[in-house]
């Protein structure tokens, strides 16, 4: 049975045991609710040691997504930090390279960011940055891929034998050729494109995996100080599930008749308005 499967069983079982009760909302300004309960899911007695991570969960992607619904900042532009033919299989090994570029984002592009990880199909990770710059000139680019190719601890005078063209290769050419093209530092067409992009993303029921090959995943995503810092606090109502579904019901809610209502409840908060 999957992470999801698992955590609904563990909710069943803890509403059985009267430890599941809903005692209220949390409304956030646009839109999320998050429904409070009694108890936390985790029985007294569970092993509540933090275990190995190996997929983003669906706790984690909905807080992604709550931080990036509810954040009072917007973001024009999506940075793509990717690797070549040969990348590192070690989470602290990306997370060292992430934390040398964002510093050099933090000084010379400026702005607030939201990050999040992700694997290719062969298993290679990359990372999103979403970025407030709304302008990206070639130059930009050009300074971006550098950035990322020094992250990495990349320099001219590294080279690999590409197996393809049995020619010597430099790993700082490979990394700064793909980094450079627009792709790779798209702006938004429509207004806070990479918000729209992150909460598709992180809401997609579809698993994501690390791969075996990968190890110490650690975080999935991240944020700036001034993000974390901008997300309002909700209004706090009491209610009782009776209660909420009957609103979920008035409003024809899919959770409406779950045995156990999720957690995250989106773009039904005007909703309590009524209540």
């Amino acid at each position: 049975m999957g992470s999801v499967g698992q955590d609904l069983e563990r909710r069943k079982r803890l509403r059985e045991a009267g430890k599941y009760i809903i005692t209220g909302v949390e409304i956030f300004p646009q839109g999320t609710v998050q429904v409070t309960r009694k108890a936390e899911y985790n029985q007294s007695g569970e092993d509540k040691k933090r275990s190995v991570v190996k997929e983003f969960s669906r706790a984690s992607r909905e807080r992604l997504a709550i931080v990036s619904r509810e954040t009072i900042y917007t973001f024009s532009s999506l940075m793509t930090c990717s690797y070549g033919k040969q990348f590192p299989l070690d989470g602290k090994q990306v997370k060292k390279h992430l934390n040398r570029f964002l510093t050099w984002y933090r000084r010379y592009v400026g702005g607030e960011y939201i990050w999040w990880l992700e694997f290719q199909e062969r298993g290679a990770p990359h990372i999103h940055i979403a970025s407030q710059k709304d302008v990206v000139h070639w130059y930009d680019r050009d300074e971006f891929a550098d950035q990322w190719a020094k992250a990495q601890g990349l320099t001219y005078g590294l080279y690999y034998s590409d197996i393809t063209t049995k020619k010597e290769r430099n790993l700082y050419d490979d990394v700064t050729a793909v980094h450079s093209h627009k792709k790779q530092w798209q702006v938004a067409i429509k207004e806070d494109g990479p918000k729209r992009y992150i909460l598709k993303y992180a809401l997609k029921m579809r698993q994501k995996i690390v791969p075996e090959i990968y190890r110490n995943v650690g975080r999935f995503w991240g944020c700036s100080r001034g993000v974390k810092m901008s997300i309002p606090d909700p209004e706090k109502r009491e209610i009782s599930e009776a209660e909420l579904r009957d609103i979920l019901a008035e409003c024809d809610h899919m959770a409406q008749d779950w045995e156990c209502i999720p957690k995250n409840l989106w773009g039904i908060a005007h909703r309590f308005d009524k209540s």
